[in-house]
């Protein structure tokens, strides 16, 4: 399986939704998008290269599998507000029994932004879905 590359800008407009954006410092393989285009280059996250592979595409298999081996990323998006949100829950599920919901809260209120991206990117890295 390939690991995330966090990105807290929106997701492409040009990439239909239920596709997976990959991303690499390479070259890599994907789906013809309806734009025609089958990558483009944007802000470096693991590379400057991205494809978005259609799970329609009978190809989908293949190009999934040479990206990975190419060590391409996918990219997860997120915002901000989700980032927060999730960490908060999380924080809260995790440490209020053992410190206090007051002394939590208070320690999530000194949070900046990029702490929460940071704490969010951290839970991905370690294996925890945003939909735990």
């Amino acid at each position: 399986m390939a690991q995330l590359a966090v990105c807290f800008d929106p997701r492409p407009a040009f990439v239909p939704d239920g596709w997976t954006i990959y991303n690499a410092p390479r070259p890599l393989y994907g789906s013809t998008l309806p734009d025609g285009r089958q990558e483009w280059t944007g802000d470096f996250l693991h590379g400057i290269f991205y494809v978005a592979v259609d799970p329609a595409d009978p190809y989908a298999a293949r190009w999934v599998k040479e990206n990975e081996q190419l060590h391409a990323w996918i990219v997860q998006y997120a915002t901000d507000t989700e980032a927060r949100v999730w960490v908060m829950e999380h924080y809260h599920a995790q440490y209020d029994a053992k410190y206090g919901v007051d002394r939590v809260t208070e320690m999530l209120d000194y949070m900046s932004e990029a702490d929460y991206r940071q704490a969010y990117m951290d839970y991905l890295a370690c294996g925890v879905s945003p939909t735990d």
